[in-house]
């Protein structure tokens, strides 16, 4: 089917007038009507009514309208993708990652940037996994690593980067790492600081206490993981978080963390990105990368 013809059907149909579009369109208006007859001919239907007004679709026109928008945007989107062959990738990619969670990684990833794609404008905005996952749908980013997505639970695509336990934290003064690992149980049991539904560590928690028949003891409730960490550091409460989280405060001797058992429990992070969006060549770029600092990450998990 010839584009340029469905491209002057749509002129027509939004403006109503066989003169207005084809002043649009820059050519002639029996030229215009041709074209018209031309896919009326291909489609066996016809599209257009004359009146004195101008012209109005008849109820195939009116079907076929939404139907060439989309191929027509499908065929500038693919246009745009297959020019970008022709050059490295360049532009602008926005990608969101989860408080704390990435530390280090990011640095990597920022340097990496730099270094193999010069010409890629990356931007990383920090944001809760389920804030990140609704500025993906209303496109203010191109990507996003989200804890514990899935194919089947965000209804995005996407790749694990990697795993990483589970983790008791508490204050260094008041928690013994030398008492060992502790049972989920018993951890759920302590007043824990943790963040708000719908968070996703929140909902995995609670599913985690219906699963042992025990119930999550909230002492506090926060949306920010520095606060979080504060409030745990002044012995208002402990929580349960990815051992990443926290590793800064670790290190520096402000928190300390068991290990969980009674079940062993570890999420994932994972890097998404829109369903059915084209992406461009700089955002497939930046996948590429972000997934290889991913795997390493992996093997010095592995390692350690």
């Amino acid at each position: 089917m010839d584009l340029r013809r469905l491209q002057a059907f749509v002129a027509i149909a939004e403006l109503k007038n066989f003169t207005k579009a084809a002043e649009l369109l820059h050519i002639a208006q029996p030229a215009l009507g041709l074209k018209i007859r031309k896919l009326e001919e291909d489609l066996e239907q016809q599209l257009f009514v004359r009146h004195s007004r101008g012209v109005m679709m008849t109820d195939a026109g009116k079907f076929l309208l939404p139907q060439a928008r989309a191929l027509l945007a499908q065929a500038s989107a693919l246009k745009q993708v297959m020019r970008d062959f022709s050059c490295p990738p360049h532009g602008r990619v926005v990608m969101g990652v989860p408080p704390n969670v990435m530390e280090g990684i990011t640095g990597i990833i920022a340097r990496r940037a730099i270094q193999e794609l010069p010409d890629v404008n990356l931007n990383m905005v920090e944001g809760l996994s389920h804030t990140l996952e609704e500025w993906l749908d209303d496109g203010r980013l191109n990507l996003a690593c989200v804890f514990d997505g899935s194919d089947e639970t965000t209804g995005r695509p996407g790749q694990v980067l990697y795993e990483e336990p589970f983790v008791f934290v508490g204050n260094a003064d008041a928690l013994r790492p030398e008492d060992g690992p502790i049972t989920l149980a018993e951890a759920l049991r302590q007043p824990l600081v943790v963040p708000a539904a719908p968070h996703r560590l929140r909902a995995l928690l609670e599913d985690k206490a219906r699963e042992l028949g025990e119930q999550v003891h909230v002492r506090f409730e926060v949306e920010s993981g520095s606060i979080m960490s504060d409030l745990i550091a002044q012995k208002l409460g402990y929580s349960i978080l990815p051992a990443s989280v926290v590793s800064s405060r670790v290190q520096r001797g402000e928190l300390a963390i068991r290990p969980i058992f009674q079940p062993d429990w570890s999420c994932t992070l994972r890097l998404v990105w829109p369903l059915g969006g084209d992406l461009s060549s700089a955002t497939q770029a930046v996948i590429k990368l972000v997934s290889e600092v991913g795997e390493e990450a992996r093997k010095s998990r592995a390692g350690a």
